[in-house]
């Protein structure tokens, strides 16, 4: 969910399922847009036939919902956190709490939050300015079903 202007090494084209990657003819339906970063962790990992039995798994967006769905942001820590066995393998093997992507989503809370402060961004060119800015971040994810208590 990083915009393609935040993230240093740009968007590259992931292979969804790396045993089905080909030299020459490419399944269109495998190829997902990833971050360098992203598209690194992951590298040619797929899970294990033991780890797909007890539910590890990455979620193909072109057939299910993740964000919202499986995967939401506690609104404290803005770490990701994930309902399902196979958002937890994806958050994990993905690194999608690294502190890159969480102190994105700190940065987009901060300035939404700033937005909402009429009396200090009220008439201003940097209204706009706020905005882009918000518009090229991490959108944002809704908290779990029910929050984590703090441990």
């Amino acid at each position: 969910m990083v915009h393609h202007f935040n993230e240093s090494g740009g968007l590259e084209v992931d292979h969804f399922d790396p045993r089905k990657k080909s030299h020459f003819v490419q399944e269109y339906s495998n190829l997902m847009p990833a971050t360098r970063r992203c598209n690194g962790r992951k590298g040619s990992q797929w899970p294990t036939p033991g780890d797909i039995e007890q539910g590890f798994r990455f979620i193909d967006p072109t057939k299910e919902q993740d964000y919202g769905f499986q995967i939401f942001e506690d609104p404290v820590t803005h770490k990701l956190v994930g309902t399902t066995p196979a958002a937890k393998f994806q958050i994990r093997v993905l690194g999608l709490n690294d502190e890159f992507f969480v102190r994105q989503r700190l940065d987009r809370t901060r300035m939404l939050l700033l937005m909402s402060m009429p009396f200090l961004m009220h008439g201003n060119q940097t209204v706009e300015l706020v905005k882009e800015q918000i518009g090229r971040m991490i959108p944002v994810i809704p908290p779990p079903p029910t929050s984590p208590s703090p441990t």
